[in-house]
């Protein structure tokens, strides 16, 4: 029949284990304990941590204190550029009223 037909066809798809190969072994290599930078220290978590926690605080003071000085010369600025601006209006108003009486 057509279904015994398409489930022998199904089945031969199928691996046997009659046919399977063990996996290889392993190379040496692998038997060996990797040890990467444990002498170095890169294993102590607790002080990668503190230091990590270091440079960032330092590096937020760093950006506080530029944002700070920044924020000043900004005042600065816009207090020269209020005064200059002050003068300027004064002396059109002046310079009006000269052109007006001519």
């Amino acid at each position: 029949s057509k279904i015994s037909d398409q489930i022998k066809a199904e089945a031969s798809l199928l691996q046997s284990a009659k046919g399977k190969k063990d996996d290889p072994a392993p190379p040496a290599t692998w038997e060996d304990k990797f040890k990467g930078q444990s002498e170095a220290g890169g294993t102590d978590a607790v002080s990668m941590l503190e230091y990590i926690l270091k440079n960032t605080e330092a590096e937020e003071k760093a950006a506080h204190d530029d944002e700070l000085s920044n924020q000043h010369s900004y005042e600065d600025s816009m207090a020269a550029l209020k005064a200059e601006e002050a003068e300027l209006q004064s002396q059109l108003a002046t310079n009006r009223k000269l052109l007006a009486e001519k």
